[in-house]
């Protein structure tokens, strides 16, 4: 059982027949002189937002090109690591969509093909579903108490992440902390019911720190009601 619930988010604009037009959808490309399918396989849970709208889980499978590394001597006699060998594998991910324009990816590393392919089914074309970059200062400003902070500033000291229970009060660092450039926030939320704490980056991976795995649809809920107007 995870201790939380997370995942990576892009929005598409809504199309109709949406469910057909994913499941057991197949596509094609050539990579490395390699035919590469992808396919998406549709979950027969489906779950349902307090709007009505329907939340589709799925996973998509995706192959792709791996390379085994070798030492190989070079010329002039020295010796380097180079890929020298292919090989075709497959990856997979899961994903959460809704019918009307959200859709999560499981992790940051299955994003790109997880919105590749989804983009291909819906459109065909590879981006219909477009990374959102999160506003992470304006939520800052929005939810106080921030639990989490990663910067960038100017100065001798650069870059860090910072952690606590209200960064912005602190007596050292809060006035820095509040006007510093930020990469990711941790916010503390009640719409769940008790406190639960959230962690957002800039390019748009949330995570909640609570097991809401029969709940999936308050995580979208969240997302939709809470997350969606920071996006840039």
């Amino acid at each position: 059982m995870s201790a939380w619930t997370s995942g990576v988010l892009g929005t598409f604009k809504s199309v109709d027949n949406i469910k057909k037009k994913l499941d057991n959808f197949l596509t094609e490309r050539k990579e490395y002189n390699k035919i590469l399918k992808s396919n998406i396989q549709l979950h027969p849970k489906e779950w349902k937002l307090k709007d009505g709208t329907i939340v589709l889980t799925g996973t998509i499978f995706d192959e792709y090109v791996s390379f085994t590394r070798r030492i190989v001597k070079k010329p002039d006699g020295k010796f380097e690591v180079k890929p020298v060998e292919q090989s075709v594998d497959t990856r997979m991910g899961r994903f959460y969509l809704t019918t009307n324009s959200i859709v999560l990816a499981e992790c940051q590393d299955s994003r790109s093909y997880t919105f590749r392919v989804i983009s291909k089914a819906l459109s065909g074309h590879d981006k219909y579903v477009q990374y959102a970059e999160m506003d992470i200062m304006q939520i800052a400003r929005d939810y106080r108490k921030n639990w989490l902070g990663s910067i960038t500033r100017r100065g001798h000291w650069q870059s860090g992440t910072l952690w606590g229970d209200d960064l912005a009060s602190d007596s050292v660092v809060g006035a820095e902390f509040v006007r510093s450039h930020k990469n990711q926030i941790g916010i503390e939320t009640s719409y769940f019911g008790g406190v639960i704490k959230v962690r957002i980056t800039k390019d748009g991976s949330i995570v909640v720190y609570a097991n809401l795995d029969n709940k999936l649809n308050d995580f979208v809920d969240f997302i939709k009601d809470e997350l969606l107007r920071y996006i840039k």
